[in-house]
């Protein structure tokens, strides 16, 4: 009988380490992978020694330490799950509630000792050093352009001589060293340096200063705040672009420089540009001055890229394909309305924001909530006391950058104030109607490097008096904005370029006339009531728009207009582009439909392959000399109750395309042509 029982008990022994060994397997892997085979060796080491122990025909229960050591292992493991299955069951249940007080339960809060208490379980962790506050404050310094006292490097300073100069098949490497002994006005002067001259294509040239035998870290100077320290937020890239204008001698063709500020609104011009890009990631400052600029630079090398033009397109182009790249494309919904703000107190404050603008019927796509780790840092402050100067921050930011910052806690939204409620939804319903527009503009910056906004004096390079125009811009080049800069102000000054007989002409955005500019170069005073961003669009483009709504989503999905703004001479061009506006790589295609105009018909080609299936409702076209009768969309005519005339503004509009166009107005496979007999 004893041997029976020795038997079984050998038996039930086995049975329980076989199925203890495998559940301890496949719970150390759960925990981690190694530790599972780690066992299963630990395993065939102790089964190699039980066979020794065995051949003594002693079957006590677990009188083998291997027995005892996998009961020990099981029965720790087992507890752990169901420790861990416990703990995930009383936060499931808490979450599901919703229950007020089982919620705060897992809300995290300091403790005493400086950790914090999450479900009742305290964690500490390691102290992020902050920059005190009073780090902002230094020394006072006076530049050495501003000291009298100063010593002028340009005169004092040895400068370098060059050796061992050596021609390259694309230019010339030398050595150069200090002619005489240091002067140190800027720190210690490097004794030797390596000259890189290098003509890298047919309009950039690189001149490169390397200390030959110092080594240099880069870092961005444009860090924003010092929170982490040693990290960046931003980065810089110094770049400069130089117009110089020629007068067009009649009797010679000679170009002589102009050299003063004073020019001539009926002469002819030619201008030339250039650009410089300094690649240095250090702290510098850049002196602009009206004969010169001067780089004072903290260290680092001089690493100069030259751009040839001999226009600001070639230039800025070439600049951005060489140099930083082409911009990136975004998804269509980051140029609708973003908000960012601190001092949310909780989630039914910022909830009730989102509510707020849809309840007064201001578009409002992101609200960015995570700035207050940078409010040691107070760069931006949009709000002001003054309700006309709120107007002024908040409808310009809102037409042009579709973006409000800012740091005080009290509220500021554009609704807080009736005045700012309307200006911004007058903005934002130019904005949102824009969309496609700008939309167009950002892809064609993608791919040829193109400027979305343009100064004045870019689109009309050959016009002087425009190179000092600084309040004024073109959003692409059919957009004129003039935006009210002083506070309080009903009116604005600004130019019209290239009108006074030299072939431009701007219909205003609200009013669709044409403006009456005689004189070549004038300033000309505009209407600005408060609330009313001066729009003008420009002869000769067409602009494609779309209804508005609170969300990009649904603005995606309303129907299609189109703007069309007719030259001196009759014509109109543009384009449009589409895709599904959030996907990195096009699988659903994309479209692109080119707009043109004769004297009497108005069409649009397109071509690709994404489906835009939203119909077109209607076509404005600014400055049609007479009324038209007879309008046909693709050979249909359209009813005369849909077509007006305005005799005073020359704008004729039709409306109620909608049912002709209801497979798309704008779709790949439809395009359409608009029949405007006798409009001129």
């Amino acid at each position: 009988m004893d041997d029976i029982a020795d038997r079984f008990s050998f038996a039930l022994e086995c049975l329980f380490l076989f199925s203890s060994s495998i559940s301890n397997f496949f719970r150390a892997g759960e925990l981690l992978p190694i530790l599972s085979w780690t066992y299963v060796v630990f395993v065939l080491l102790c089964l190699l020694s039980w066979s020794k122990i065995r051949q003594s025909r002693n079957f006590n229960m677990f009188t083998y330490p291997f027995s005892v050591f996998n009961l020990f292992i099981f029965i720790t493991l087992q507890l752990s799950r169901l420790t861990n299955a416990q703990s995930l069951e009383a936060v499931t249940t808490s979450i599901q509630s919703g229950d007020s007080a089982q919620t705060a339960d897992l809300s995290a809060s300091p403790t005493s000792s400086g950790g914090v208490l999450v479900a009742g379980t305290t964690s500490s962790f390691r102290p992020i050093f902050t920059v005190p506050t009073d780090a902002d404050s230094g020394a006072t310094l006076i530049p050495n352009i501003n000291d009298p006292e100063a010593v002028d490097a340009q005169t004092f300073c040895p400068g370098y001589n060059a050796s061992n100069v050596e021609r390259t098949t694309s230019g010339l490497t030398a050595t150069l060293t200090l002619a005489r002994e240091a002067c140190n006005v800027y720190g210690t002067d490097i004794e030797t340096l390596n000259l890189t001259v290098e003509y890298q294509s047919e309009d950039r040239l690189a001149v490169r200063l390397v200390p030959s035998n110092l080594d240099f870290t880069k870092t961005m100077w444009a860090a924003d705040i010092g929170n982490p320290i040693d990290y960046n937020l931003y980065g810089s890239y110094p770049f400069y672009l130089d117009t110089r204008y020629y007068e067009v001698d009649e009797a010679t063709g000679n170009l002589m420089l102009v050299t003063s500020n004073e020019t001539k609104a009926t002469a002819d011009y030619i201008a030339y540009s250039h650009g410089v890009y300094s690649r240095n990631a250090h702290g510098q400052e850049i002196l602009l001055r009206p004969t010169n600029i001067t780089w004072l630079l903290l260290g680092g090398s001089i690493d100069l890229y030259f751009y040839a033009g001999p226009t600001q397109p070639d230039v800025t182009t070439a600049f951005q394909t060489s140099a930083i790249r082409l911009p990136t494309m975004q998804q269509y919904s980051t140029f609708s309305y973003h908000q960012c703000r601190c001092s949310c107190a909780n989630w039914s404050q910022l909830q009730e924001i989102v509510d707020d603008h849809e309840r007064f019927g201001i578009p409002l796509e992101y609200v960015w909530v995570n700035i207050d780790y940078m409010n040691q840092v107070p760069i931006y402050h949009m709000g002001r006391k003054k309700v006309d100067n709120n107007i002024l921050e908040h409808e310009i930011g809102l037409l042009l950058c579709g973006f409000l910052r800012y740091w005080k806690p009290n509220p500021q939204e554009p609704y807080v104030w009736a005045s700012v409620a309307g200006a911004s939804r007058t903005a934002m319903t130019i904005r949102y109607s824009l969309l496609p527009y700008m939309y167009t503009l950002f892809h064609l910056a993608h791919n040829t490097g193109s400027n979305v906004m343009r100064a004045l004096a870019w689109e009309f390079p050959n016009d002087p008096s425009l190179a000092a125009v600084d309040t004024q811009f073109l959003l692409g080049p059919a957009l004129l904005i003039t935006p009210v800069l002083a506070q309080g102000a009903t009116t604005v000054n600004g130019v019209f370029p290239g009108t006074g007989g030299k072939g431009e002409v701007y219909y205003d955005w609200y009013t669709l006339t044409a403006q009456n500019i005689s004189t070549p170069g004038a300033n000309v005073t505009i209407d600005a009531p408060l609330g009313c961003i001066p729009v003008y669009v420009r002869g000769g483009y067409v602009i494609p728009t779309q209804e508005p709504a609170v969300v990009t989503r649904d603005a995606r999905n309303n129907s299609w207009g189109v703007i069309a703004a007719l030259s001196l001479e009759g014509t109109v061009s543009g384009n449009l582009y589409g895709d599904d506006g959030e996907s990195v790589v096009q699988r659903n295609g994309t479209l692109f439909v080119e707009f043109t105009a004769t004297r009497s018909s108005l069409y649009a080609s397109p071509r690709g392959t994404y489906n835009d299936t939203n119909p077109l409702a209607n076509i404005t076209v600014l400055g049609a000399q007479n009324p038209v009768s007879n309008v046909t969309l693709n050979g249909v005519r359209i009813n005369e109750g849909k077509v007006q005339y305005n005799g005073s503004s020359r704008a004729l509009v039709v409306t109620g395309l909608n049912e002709l166009t209801s497979g798309g107005g704008l779709d790949a496979g439809l395009g359409f042509e608009v029949g405007l007999k006798g409009i001129l």
